[in-house]
This record gives structure tokens, C-alpha cells and sequence, in this order.
């Protein structure tokens, strides 16, 4: 308690807020309790005179720690909060009865708690529930393959969420679902995605009603390809008109050039009859 410091603390596997004022009040009040650092004897009974003077301060700091709110991150249940003799039975069990069991095998064997707590952890990981509890998914995950689906379950959806749910043309499962995950891979789990669903794709829709999906598709890809068809067709006649327009204006130099020579023409007629207009008689020279 002296080491430790107001603020946030790592203590175990939680994370401790405790004032200041919280800290000096639990030392004050061992300090009248003439308690130096707070240490039950577990080798002698818990009804010493030494033992007595731990669990009085023990409850007290926690009855008036835990009214000021230190203590939150236990989340501490105040309505049991003014009940002594709980809090005594509580104390006694967890203090001379389980850590004065912990405390004998430390004596015995040095490190044994950590082992045993190691231990506990590798244990209480491979557990299993015996009768898989379901959740209850709050959200439908969208995107997956069509056969990750329950077919009953997605057979009662609508047609628009069927289309938003899944990728209705591929597929992730073999059909005989005992072939997959054994120690030796089943050839077609090598196969590309895309191959993989071509293989079993056929067999996988069989349970779902997708009929009328497939038939919307299908129409919709017969009008993409009329009007891709008919794009083509616009564009190839634009460009055969362009390339005769072309050859047109190719094929008309001869015309260009009489036009051209009859302008000259018009052009010396006209400077001639200006001239006329404008040139002095010889006497007036």
C-alpha cells in the first residue's frame, strides 16, 4: 500500500483508480491499529489479537472506502455493504481459508501458485460446453457465399434481401460437408474460388429458392446485351457514314479546282471593269 500511487494502477488483471485521500485514509487507519504493513498470520488461528486487529481494519477502510466510490472498478454491491457479519464470514473464508491454503503450498514448494494458476489458465482453456449455447446475432453478415446460409431461413426472406444478403453465384462448402476438414484435404478444396463454383454450384442451390432471382438476371442480361448490340450497330453506321463522307470530299478536286478558276475569273473581270471606272483619259494625263 505505501508503493502505491493515486491515479491508475495495473493491479493483476485490473486497472485501479483510487485517490489520494483514499490511500492516506487506509494507512491512518492502520496506523491507530498500531499496523505497520498489513499482514494476517495464517499460521495461528484467525482469532488472535494480532488477526483480529487486520480484519477490523480491513472491513472498516472497505466499509468507508466503498462508500466514497474507490472502489467502482470492483463494482462493489453497496446493498450488502452494512451487513458485518457477511462481510466477517466473507473475510474469514477468502483470508484463513483459501489464501491460508495457497499460503501452505508456497511453504511447501516454492512457486507453486504460480504453477497451479498456469496451470488452471491451460485447463480452463480447453473446456467445452457440452451443448453449444446459440447467440443471438444482432445483424445479418452479408457477402458470404450463398451456402452459409440456412436454405429455411433464407428461403422465408425477402427478394430484395436475398440479393443484399448473399453472392447468390458462388459458393464456400463442399455438399457432403463429412469431406471436409479431415487430415487429408479433399482435392476439390484446392480448386480456385472460381473453379470451386462452377464444380458445385449446380448442387449447393438446390435447397434455396432462387429461381426468380436467376430469372431477373437473365432478363437483364438479355437487355444489356440488345442494347449493347444495338450501341454497336449506331456506332458502325456512324463510322461507314463518316468513311463515305470522307471518300466524297476525296473524290472532288476537279470540282474544287473549276470552281476556283472561275473565281479567278470573276475575280480578273471585276479588277478590269474597276480600272475602267477609275483611269484617267489620256488628255487629262
Amino acid at each position: 500500500m505505501k508503493g502505491f500511487k493515486p491515479g491508475k494502477k495495473k493491479l493483476g488483471t485490473c486497472i485501479v483508480n483510487m485517490s489520494y485521500f483514499s490511500r492516506k485514509y487506509i494507512i491512518s487507519c492502520l496506523a491507530k491499529l498500531g499496523i505497520r504493513r498489513w499482514a494476517p498470520d495464517l499460521n495461528n488461528l484467525c482469532d488472535t489479537l494480532y488477526n483480529e486487529a487486520c480484519r477490523v481494519s480491513a472491513i472498516q477502510t472497505f466499509f468507508q472506502v466503498s462508500i466514497s466510490g474507490a472502489y467502482e472498478f470492483w463494482n462493489v454491491n453497496l446493498t450488502y455493504l452494512e451487513d458485518l457479519p457477511l462481510l466477517t464470514k466473507v473475510y474469514n473464508h477468502y483470508v484463513h481459508y483459501y489464501m491460508a491454503q495457497q499460503y501452505k503450498k508456497e511453504a511447501k514448494e516454492r512457486g507453486r501458485y504460480a504453477k497451479d494458476e498456469d496451470r488452471r489458465a491451460v485447463l480452463q482453456a480447453r473446456l467445452r460446453v457440452i451443448n453449444g449455447i446459440g447467440s443471438i446475432g444482432q445483424s445479418v453478415p452479408n457477402g458470404l457465399p450463398i451456402d452459409f446460409y440456412d436454405p429455411k431461413w433464407f428461403n422465408n426472406r425477402k427478394a430484395g434481401q436475398k440479393r443484399i444478403i448473399s453472392h447468390l453465384y458462388t459458393v464456400a462448402f463442399l455438399p457432403d460437408a463429412t469431406k471436409s476438414l479431415l487430415g487429408k484435404p479433399h482435392a476439390d478444396e484446392r480448386l480456385s474460388d472460381k473453379q470451386f463454383t462452377q464444380q458445385h454450384w449446380d448442387e449447393a442451390i438446390k435447397p434455396y429458392d432462387i429461381s426468380q432471382e436467376i430469372s431477373n438476371d437473365e432478363d437483364v442480361n438479355a437487355s444489356l446485351t440488345k442494347g449493347r448490340n444495338e450501341l454497336e450497330y449506331l456506332v458502325e453506321e456512324k463510322l461507314s457514314n463518316k468513311q463515305n463522307k470522307v471518300i466524297e470530299l476525296h473524290n472532288e478536286p476537279a470540282q474544287s479546282d473549276h470552281v476556283l478558276n472561275g473565281d479567278i475569273e470573276m475575280e480578273d473581270e471585276n479588277q478590269k471593269y474597276h480600272d475602267s471606272l477609275f483611269s484617267l483619259p489620256n488628255e487629262w494625263s
